[in-house]
């Protein structure tokens, strides 16, 4: 019996190597036959594990060791329509295979938004976040608001704010119901030159359609009331609070052949309170103050598909909102309470087609509307006692009219195998603005001893026309190609320029690159990379420098003034007047960013990247007065006017920050974590922002506003029992963020009581750290539904199609301080007077179909 075992195990050891043996390769090229490098391959056999790999240089790829069987051989590359083949090995090894790809788009989503399975792409960078639809369900947001997830993972600061990306549309704000995202990325391809702003600044949101054959929809419902909350460790008793959320998206297709339709609307009725921390001469004053707020947001698109190569949608979307007791909280008194309504509109309209075999063509065109009240004719003064209280009428009246057309179109072309992508953009927008803040007028005390006994610092009230209108343009053209010059190294370069009509500096030319480097195969990816981003030069500061122009508005500060006074008894004619203006030399802020990083895949799906970050700003917008008093003898260098603050392109920064990113699974948990430890110095707030002391700029340069040196940042699932209970978490922590001292007097005589004590820079304050944990618990049922002849209703995740959810915000319950006071003769000098809301809950039902 020995040796038949012996030959049987012989023979099927020779039978095992000889199968092993077998390889399935193939090449992937375009219609004209040019072989695509990075196009990502999948092999899957029925019952196993899918395999990938990416085609090298010339097109080429290989499996090794494949057994006989019946498989499915997938690819895809960006910018090409995805190609889907049966593939059977035998005993012998299989012919090699060609996959013809042809340019275009698949069903769901634009060319540009396509994600790159390729670990060499630009977009392939795996310290991007992604979140698709299902993790957006499973997280816990507040009121179904991403703006802190959105924070959690974007280095925002450094860079102007966040950019985002609709539908491959460029706009300040993303305010479409949570319902109508297909897909949210964060930070995917940084260096892409289609975009102005640099990824970690960078949001870009892919738009739900409706399917052309089946109708789908889902309705929610969010609760809130301040019976489940914990009271704020600002408030005496917990604020009155309650909160209604609904929301529904309903999409499919229209009657006519190749038309689909989606839509998805919010309505929010939120009863909160803002909570008043001050000091008055009365003592310490708490008083939670009513801030309801009305808000709608409507979204739909339609899209038609004439045929596979040509693809047409229109999207409207309108944001409407009212709160009232805006502007309150802190040291903030009722009575500075307004009402801010707030509408925007906007309509995009999207032509995607493919004219040939190596061209395609996206032209996109939208429209925008939006139209902002803020407070009402001012009635009366107001009172400012430094670091103890703010009281008295609101001074805040404005209205901003806003109405923008812009056109853009991208060509995308295939050459010799590689991708060039060509695009240009225009757009052109009319402002209408009306301020007239400050009209009442403003008396300054530097404490609370000198308010009792009326010994005013400052009075400042302005006068005159309010309203300006005025348009401008702004255009970018850019070009992008990659190219491989080894199996394992993958270049992308790309060159833009950006014009703006409201600057004379016209040389913003921002060439970028970036370079993927795989050694010994794909597991291990090192990546470098660096570029330039200019910045726009606002509107508001081009606004504020018209509105103080000849017969606009006229502004005056008197040191020392009676109280009170009568703001008729303030004579403008003879009197000596402030000022806003441009520096003539105005150019666009620059900011120039070097990364370089390291990948590794940890296992299927998972990953960590480690990186480097430099980021320096030159030109960054501030202001300052040109016409300050001189040190010593206190005149000025005009005698005739008082303060002319002018904006310039002065202000600088530098950003060198290191993060550490896990992206995939760790047992239960599917998400990811970012660690960063950052540091960003600065020597302005903004384009408004006036020095401590004119003559010593010196003292400017600290720590920036939103600086924080450690970060913690986490958002993920669990999921139990076939995943019908679950837990999303989102989970911030973060060090102390930095906060400015001052003396609350004007004790240089510049007219402004921003002064801080001697040799104090700014920013000098140290605040407290951050922790806010979230979480969402979710059971998971089956309900009723209509029959559908769509396969993929049959899936588990579709039949269990009925969610109960509690969220619990801030579960710690920290105090989570979000303001402090600097001012040194303040009974409350280093304490915080506001802080984010304490720990609440939430329940929501959400119904699908």
């Amino acid at each position: 019996m020995r040796v038949p075992t012996l030959a049987f195990v012989l023979c099927l050891i020779a039978n095992v190597s000889w199968t092993q043996e077998l390889t399935v390769h193939g090449v992937v090229i375009d219609d004209s036959g040019a072989g695509l490098p990075g196009a990502t391959v999948v092999l899957t056999r029925d019952g196993g594990n899918p395999r990938e790999t990416t085609s090298d240089p010339t097109g080429n790829f290989a499996f090794a060791n494949v057994g006989p069987g019946q498989y499915r051989v997938r690819v895809e590359l960006t910018g090409f329509q995805p190609a889907d083949l049966a593939l059977v090995v035998g005993s012998s090894e299989p012919p090699s295979m060609p996959v013809r790809l042809k340019i275009g788009f698949d069903e769901e989503v634009t060319v540009a938004a396509q994600r790159s399975g390729d670990p060499l792409s630009a977009s392939g960078n795996a310290d991007a976040v992604e979140i698709d639809p299902e993790a957006l369900r499973r997280l816990p947001l507040d009121m179904q608001n991403l703006q802190m997830l959105i924070e959690n993972f974007t280095s925002a600061g450094p860079a102007g704010g966040v950019s985002f990306v609709i539908d491959g549309v460029e706009t300040d704000a993303a305010d479409i119901p949570q319902a109508a995202i297909h897909r949210l990325n964060i930070n995917r391809n940084p260096y892409a030159a289609e975009y102005k702003a640099p990824g970690k600044a960078r949001v870009e949101i892919e738009t739900e359609l409706g399917s052309r054959r089946f109708f789908h929809g889902a309705g929610a419902l969010f609760v809130r009331n301040s019976a489940l909350d914990s009271r704020n460790a600002f408030a005496v008793t917990t604020p009155d609070m309650s909160r209604l959320l609904s929301e529904a998206s309903f999409g499919g297709p229209l009657p006519r052949p190749g038309w689909s339709f989606f839509t998805s609307g919010q309505a929010l009725a939120d009863n909160q309170a803002a909570i008043i921390s001050a000091r008055t001469l009365a003592g310490p004053l708490t008083r939670n103050v009513p801030t309801p707020e009305r808000r709608t947001i409507l979204f739909g698109r339609i899209d038609f598909r004439p045929g596979k190569t040509h693809a047409l949608s229109a999207r409207y979307d309108l944001f409407d909102d009212v709160e009232r007791g805006h502007g309150v909280g802190g040291l903030r008194l009722a009575d500075q309470a307004f009402t801010t309504t707030e509408r925007r509109q906007r309509l995009q309209l999207d032509d995607r087609r493919v004219v040939s075999a190596t061209f395609a063509n996206d032209l996109r065109v939208d429209a925008a509307d939006s139209n902002r009240h803020d407070g009402t004719p001012v009635a009366g003064q107001s009172i400012v006692v430094a670091g103890a209280f703010i009281g008295g009428a609101s001074q805040t009246f404005t209205v901003n009219r806003s109405r923008s057309v812009q056109a853009a179109d991208v060509a995308s072309f295939t050459i010799g195998g590689h991708a060039l992508r060509i695009g240009a953009r225009t757009k052109v927008r009319w402002l209408e603005v009306v301020d007239g803040t400050n009209f009442g007028g403003t008396f300054r005390f530097a404490s609370l001893g000198d308010f009792s006994i009326g010994r005013a610092a400052l009075f400042s009230i302005r006068s005159g026309n309010p309203e300006v209108s005025f348009s401008d343009v702004d255009a970018d053209v850019f070009a992008e190609t990659d190219f491989r010059p080894r199996d394992s190294i993958g270049i992308t370069t790309g060159l833009r320029y950006d014009w703006q009509s409201r600057v004379a500096d016209v040389n913003n030319v921002a060439p970028r690159v970036s370079m993927a480097f795989a050694p010994g195969g794909k597991k291990l990816v090192f990546r470098v990379g660096g570029g330039l981003y200019y910045r726009s030069v606002p509107e508001t500061a081009v606004a504020r420098s018209r509105l103080f122009g000849a017969g606009g508005l006229e502004e005056t500060t008197i040191a020392a003034p009676p109280f009170p006074l009568s703001a008729s008894a303030v004579a403008f004619q003879d009197a000596s007047l402030n000022g806003w203006q441009l520096d003539p030399a105005l150019r666009a802020p620059m900011t120039t960013q070097a990364t370089i990083g390291a990948e590794r895949v940890l296992w299927r799906r998972s990953s960590i990247a480690v990186e480097y970050l430099a980021m320096r700003t030159v030109g960054a917008l501030r202001a300052h007065d040109i016409n300050a008093p001189a040190p010593t003898t206190l005149i000025r260098p005009n005698p005739r006017r008082l303060n002319v603050n002018q904006i310039e392109s002065t202000g600088e920064s530098r950003t060198d920050a290191m993060t550490v990113t896990f992206r995939g699974r760790i047992g239960g948990f599917k998400g990811s974590i970012q660690y960063a430890l950052a540091r960003t110095i600065d020597n302005s707030s903004g384009p408004f922002d006036l020095p401590a002391d004119n003559g010593n700029f010196a003292a400017e340069t600290g720590l920036a506003d939103f600086d924080r040196r450690h970060r913690l940042s986490v958002a993920g699932t669990y999921g139990w029992g076939r995943d019908r209970v679950r837990l999303g978490t989102s989970f911030t922590m973060a060090s102390a963020g930095p906060f400015d001292i001052t003396t609350g007097s004007d004790d240089n005589h510049d007219l402004v009581a921003n002064d801080r004590p001697a040799g104090v820079l700014r920013n000098s304050g140290t605040g407290s750290g951050l922790a806010q944990l979230d979480v969402r618990f979710t059971t998971v049922f089956r309900a009723p539904r209509p029959p559908s002849a769509d396969p993929q209703s049959a899936k588990r995740e579709q039949t269990d199609n009925l969610e109960l959810n509690l969220d619990v915000f801030n579960a710690l319950n920290a105090v989570n301080a979000t303001t402090f006071v600097g001012v040194i003769t303040s009974p409350l000098f280093g304490q915080p007077d506001g802080a984010r809301p304490a720990r609440s809950m939430q329940l929501s039902l959400r119904y699908r179909f």
